[in-house]
């Protein structure tokens, strides 16, 4: 808001359009004037005032219209009605229905005019601080990301040097898991910095993306990938949740799935089912779940699995009948479940 507000008084009435404009100039206010709505409308795109004050009863296109007009083009501008004719409740009613931000009826008193205009005035300048807080903690939070991916990107080039130095295959294979989580966890600040984001992420994309990833890793040319992902918004700790299962299911299937040598597909869909909820599958035509359940390395994951997903207010089940391995993931409204788990306190 600049030093001297600017005002535009809309009245068709121009004796009243003037006692307005005096009083208002007098408390220092830069003035303004539209003798209708029409008028009023091509004033605010020539120059965009800091509030309206706007009468109700004007020709052609009326105040309330006018208001609905100038909130749909100009949010930020205030809109103060005024009327000497709509004077009931009810026009009290309509007027602010139509977006208004106070409605007055007359004759005012200047003093009252005054005063709620520097109220609604206040009231944007103490908006437009937040906003200015707001858009300040955003970039702090981008360059947070910004640091954040730089360092796990630096975490897996450490971690890739110390694995060439060693001869166990054991110990490298270990070394390979680690990897492939924090790359998981770098992909969601990723997504986060270059899309703008500051703690929600697509997770549908994000998902897609960490699967083609995982795949480029790993470089089995006779694996195909395939993925079918709706759009999922959700808060970014728990896409890395997430993500860090879907991380350990597929890489799972990668090396336990397929006999050496063998070609094969793992298949994974997300598809919403409702404003918060959403079902992930990881499918494999693989040998089995029973063929490779027996891995130490296996077990593990699953545990960590397990414990990620209950973390996500999510449910991690193994179907039994598929050929292959399959794993559904429900992914449940996180408020429902607090709810649920306050009710049950």
């Amino acid at each position: 808001m600049t030093a001297h507000p600017a005002i535009l008084v809309v009245d068709d009435d121009e004796a009243s359009r003037y006692i307005k404009t005096r009083v208002l100039e007098s408390q220092g206010f830069q003035v303004d004037q539209a003798g209708s709505g029409e008028r009023a409308l091509d004033r605010i795109e020539e120059r965009t005032p800091d509030l309206v004050l706007l009468d109700v009863k004007l020709p052609g296109i009326d105040g309330l219209e006018a208001c609905r007009i100038i909130k749909e083009r100009w949010p930020s501008v205030f809109v103060l009605h005024t009327s000497a004719a709509y004077r009931k409740p009810s026009d009290r009613t309509r007027g602010l229905d139509s977006g208004a931000d106070g409605y007055l009826a007359e004759p005012i008193e200047p003093s009252e005019l005054v005063a709620n205009i520097k109220s609604l005035l206040r009231i944007r300048q103490v908006e437009n601080e937040l906003r200015q807080v707001v858009e300040r903690n955003q970039v702090l939070l981008r360059e947070v990301q910004h640091r954040t991916m730089n360092n796990l990107q630096l975490v897996i080039s450490f971690l890739n040097l110390e694995s060439r130095g060693l001869s166990d295959q054991h110990a490298k294979d270990r070394i390979r898991a680690v990897i492939q989580r924090v790359s998981a966890l770098a992909a969601v600040h990723h997504h986060l910095y270059s899309r703008g984001a500051v703690d929600r992420i697509d997770f549908g994309s994000y998902v897609a993306d960490l699967v083609k990833d995982i795949g480029n890793a790993t470089g089995m040319e006779r694996i195909v990938f395939r993925t079918q992902a709706d759009p999922v918004w959700m808060e970014a700790d728990r896409a890395i949740r997430l993500g860090l299962v879907v991380n350990e299911l597929v890489t799972n299937a990668i090396k336990y799935a397929f006999a050496e040598g063998e070609s094969g597909q793992i298949d994974l869909s997300l598809h919403a089912t409702g404003a918060k909820e959403a079902v992930l599958t990881i499918e494999d035509d693989g040998r089995g779940f029973e063929a490779k359940a027996s891995s130490g390395s296996t077990r593990s994951g699953l545990s960590l699995s397990q414990a990620l997903a209950e973390q996500s207010d999510a449910e991690l089940i193994r179907d039994p009948t598929s050929r292959g391995t399959r794993w559904r993931i429900a992914l449940h409204d996180p408020e429902a479940r607090r709810a649920e788990r306050d009710a049950a306190r």
